[in-house]
């Protein structure tokens, strides 16, 4: 391309070289023949002629091409492994072709304006550490051939000292083969003329504000810029600038693998542990490839070395690691009350905080934090949420390492006791902020104290919005709640602490020890009963069966509101302000309800829902109902095929129930996987996980849902790639859902998630590493049908799973007498339960089983029990691979599709689990 250019070149300057001798030789002998009339001006007629001539030889000359050996090519040598940012680099593909598109347009607009137009912008921001400089030198490398004359590269912030404008433009100039002028002026004068007709490449790093790099893009549209900065430069420069995100699990895995040479879908929760220690961030991951480094027994011992939160950063890179550097680099441009604030941040609790945190623990006003935490979000040394859904005020977060980096920092810079005042001055702050908030909710309780000025000034609108939606609320602030607990239980203020544990509820902290959750609720119930609160005490034992639902201890939960049974019935109001019977009969069952939906014992749910719905609907309590609804519409979309592809309802706008807005999505995405929309189930996961505010059940939950959708994608899937992906994908999900159930001792969540493990390596085709997580999760469910308690039916829900992976695992195995025994268990197990569908998917897999044992007539029997209920609820995936099975039944023809499960699988009806045929009317739903 370049040689044609220059042929190009050459050829139009001899052209215009002999179209201007052809014009001196033109105007010669006319020169003569008016000479005799006016020779003076003939005279100037020649000098003026020969200066135009002189002139233009001059410009042409003076635009000729550089020789080849003088293109600079600076770009630097971009990572040896990239992986896990390919939609990041499509954005960028795709903002660059809109830019290259619309040049000509720009260009005219510009012109009109007055202005000169501008390069192609490419803006790129992120935190310390997300990867921005890798990302950045892996696109500019794809897109450098775009620019024949030539490529600049430049770190504008070395060693942490943000480099002025005047020194860039001079080296650039030096690069371009241009003596530098001695002002900043006369160089972005030199800059802009040198690359007025140069499509020249420049990526610029480190970027600090929009003074340093505005002067530093060429006015020529062939040229591009990639800027790499950790806050937006924002403004009118160039287009919006793309914010680099954390990995997902997938992507943050597959970055782990290649860091540290490890074979591809090996040992998915040792990989997942270290993941999750290092907070997906992808220079943490390089660093801990490297010290992995290909040994399986280095995967091993590593999260063991990265265990305590505090020491984490050091413990993974040492003093000054390359990922401390990231984060230094912006700490150290911070002003003193900024670096502060970081610190002390590390003190609080919990996952997420509103910037008032900053007055008690710095004695700041209300502006002055405001302005210091958006300060910081600025560097993205803390990240913003999405807007609090209540207060329309921003919620932030601190990264894992960001946070290990601050309590180090605090720890060498302050003494403990300072640390200790500045957390007693949160406790007391945020409890006074608790007081008033429940005080709104329950008007005049007997036995809180009188409550005195606002604690946060000019926080006045958020009590009465946090008042009318509590959930949310206590979810955000769950860790707080905790301590606040046990800090009015010393203080004796019963009436406090027994309010605050009855509001705790169904969330599992993440940066709480589980063990202090259980004593909050331990001591608010003797609060109650020190109060003298009957109604107070069961309350308390509701929020904390709700917890045990929630870590899924099942026995420990049902028994739990045994007891709330027997003490409602002997419940009486004893004053007016005390509560209603029926709203607590209402909680009550509808606690159990949830609990057992949660278990997938849909019968059992259902009843305990409906007596529910009719307590909540004799005492008029709004809230209760609503969240009952939602349940019960869950249950009811279990229970009947009818209601399968029933569309949910969309989550609103506007505040909601934390509670009813979080089951919503899920039930949306649940809705959007069985429609085959992936897409739209995948946004629907994503706004669930944006939404956990740090409760570990959910974000376990929203992975195993990851899972779940990954697995379907990859049987519909025509691309053996992307079969071979998406299984991988599902395969990492699923291992991180057992991790974060593992971590919470939720063993019921870790032995569903063990089970989706088992599916994902079957479809991978890694048969003994699926009998191993198999045989793992059989000997956690032993462990669980010891635990005492009234939860069988969980257990027996639990086993079923089991039975039902294993009778797949032992079917591409080609043990189908196996096979047959586990699934006929599994089909047994769903039918009791009221599971229809997983039922209807067991009638499926013991056809081909029999088909496969030359039992034709069962087979058929089996298939076409599989086919009524697939067709009734609208499942077409399913649907078709069941129709496919019974034609190669009747037909005893081969599929048109190989196999794909490894040498062991020789079957025409192992093929059809393949689902072939469903892939294609997949893509017909789809298309509708």
């Amino acid at each position: 391309m370049r040689r044609l250019r220059r042929k190009i070149s050459r050829r139009a300057r001899l052209i215009a070289l002999a179209i201007t001798g052809f014009a001196l030789i033109s105007v010669a002998p006319l020169g003569g023949l008016f000479a005799t009339w006016t020779t003076a001006k003939s005279l100037q007629v020649y000098a003026t002629l020969g200066g135009g001539v002189l002139a233009a030889v001059a410009a042409m000359m003076a635009t000729k091409d550089e020789p080849r050996g003088q293109i600079p090519r600076r770009l630097p040598k971009g990572a040896e492994v990239f992986i896990g940012r390919e939609r990041d680099l499509e954005k960028l593909h795709a903002l660059y072709a809109e830019q290259t598109v619309a040049g000509p347009s720009r260009s005219a607009a510009s012109v009109s304006s007055g202005h000169s137009a501008r390069a192609r912008t490419i803006l790129i921001h992120g935190q310390p550490g997300v990867g921005k400089r890798e990302l950045a030198r892996a696109f500019a490398a794809s897109i450098e051939a775009d620019h024949p004359d030539g490529s600049l590269y430049f770190d504008l912030a070395t060693a942490t000292v943000p480099k002025g404008p005047g020194e860039v433009l001079g080296a650039m100039l030096l690069a371009l083969g241009v003596e530098p002028g001695a002002t900043t002026e006369e160089r972005i004068r030199q800059f802009l003329t040198r690359t007025s007709r140069r499509d020249v490449l420049i990526l610029l790093e480190n970027a600090t504000d929009l003074d340093q790099v505005k002067n530093l893009v060429p006015n020529h549209p062939g040229c591009t810029v990639v800027i790499t900065s950790q806050r937006t430069l924002g403004g009118s420069f160039g287009p919006r600038s793309i914010r680099i995100s954390l990995p997902d699990s997938s992507s943050a895995a597959r970055m782990l693998y290649a860091h540290g040479s490890l074979r591809a879908n090996t040992d998915p929760l040792e990989v997942a542990e270290v993941i999750e220690l290092c907070g997906r961030l992808p220079s943490a991951l390089h660093v801990g490839g490297q010290l992995i480094a290909g040994d399986p027994t280095a995967l091993a011992d590593l999260p063991a070395r990265l265990g305590p939160e505090h020491g984490r950063l050091r413990a993974l890179c040492g003093v000054d690691g390359p990922v401390e550097q990231e984060i230094r680099q912006s700490y150290d441009r911070l002003g003193q009350r900024e670096q502060r604030a970081l610190r002390h941040l590390a003190l609080v609790d919990s996952t997420t905080f509103l910037p008032w945190v900053l007055i008690p623990l710095l004695g700041l006003t209300y502006d002055e934090a405001t302005a210091v935490m958006k300060r910081l979000a600025e560097v993205e040394l803390v990240q913003r949420v999405a807007a609090d859904r209540l207060l329309g005020i921003y919620r932030y977060r601190l990264h894992a390492l960001t946070r290990s980096f601050a309590r180090t920092e605090l720890d060498e810079r302050e003494t403990t006791a300072e640390q200790e005042t500045a957390r007693q001055n949160l406790d007391t702050r945020f409890l006074a902020v608790t007081e008033l908030i429940l005080a709104r909710l329950e008007p005049q309780p007997a036995g809180l104290g009188a409550v005195g000025p606002l604690p946060v000034p000019g926080f006045e609108h958020a009590i009465v919005q946090l008042s009318t939606h509590p959930d949310h609320w206590v979810r955000a602030e769950y860790g707080n709640l905790v301590r606040g607990v046990e800090i009015a239980y010393q203080e004796k203020n019963w009436a406090l602490c027994w309010r605050i544990g009855a509001r705790l509820g169904g969330c599992v902290p993440q940066y709480v020890d589980m063990a202090d959750c259980r004593r909050a609720f331990t001591k608010a119930y003797k609060a109650a009963n020190a109060d003298g609160s009957n109604s107070g005490g069961i309350r308390v034992k509701i929020a904390h069966a709700a917890y045990l639902g929630a870590v899924e201890n099942y026995a420990a939960a049902l028994n739990l509101l045994a007891e709330v049974d027997q003490l409602i019935s002997a419940y009486t109001p004893a004053t007016a302000e005390d509560p209603n019977p029926h709203s607590l009969r209402a909680a009550q069952l509808r606690t159990e309800g949830e609990i057992w939906l949660q278990a997938a014992c849909y019968h059992r749910g259902q009843a305990r829902l409906h007596t529910a719905l009719e307590q909540a609907q004799a005492c008029d309590d709004e809230t209760e109902r609503r969240r009952i609804e939602v349940l019960a519409a869950e249950a009811a979309s279990a229970l009947s095929p009818e209601q399968w592809l029933t569309e949910p309802a969309h989550a609103g706008p506007g505040p909601t129930d934390d509670r009813a807005l979080f089951r919503t999505y899920l039930a949306r995405a649940e809705w959007a996987r069985r429609k085959m929309r992936w897409d739209e189930a995948r946004t629907s996961l994503t706004s669930a996980r944006d939404v956990n505010h740090g409760d570990a059940r959910r974000r376990a939950a929203v992975e195993y849902r990851f899972a779940k959708l990954r697995l379907s994608q990859c049987r519909d899937a025509e691309s053996p790639n992307l079969q071979a992906e998406h299984a991988a994908d599902a395969l990492v999900h699923a291992a991180t859902a057992a991790y974060r159930f593992n971590r919470m001792d939720n063993h019921a969540g870790e032995i569903r998630a063990r089970c989706m493990i088992v599916l994902a390596y079957i479809e991978i085709g890694e048969l003994e590493e699926a009998a191993l997580h198999s045989a793992q999760a059989r000997q956690k469910l032993e462990t669980l049908r010891a635990v005492p308690g009234d939860a069988g039916e969980s257990v027996s829900a639990l086993g079923a799973r089991i039975d039902r992976a294993e009778g797949l695992l032992e079917y591409c195995s080609r043990q189908f007498t196996n096979a047959r025994m586990h699934l006929s268990h599994a089909h047994q197990a769903f039918t009791e339960l009221g599971d229809w569908w997983a039922a209807a998917e067991c009638e499926l897999y013991l056809g081909l089983v029999m088909h496969e044992l030359g039992e034709t007539t069962k087979a058929n029997a089996r298939l076409w029990a599989a086919r009524d209920a697939f067709e009734i609820c609208g499942d077409e995936f399913n649907l078709s691979r069941v129709k496919d099975a019974l034609a190669a039944i009747a037909l005893d023809a081969t599929p048109n599709r190989r196999p794909r499960r490894g040498p062991a699988v020789k079957s025409r009806s192992l093929a059809i689990y393949a689902g072939a045929g469903a892939r294609r009317s997949g893509r017909r739903n789809n298309a509708r």
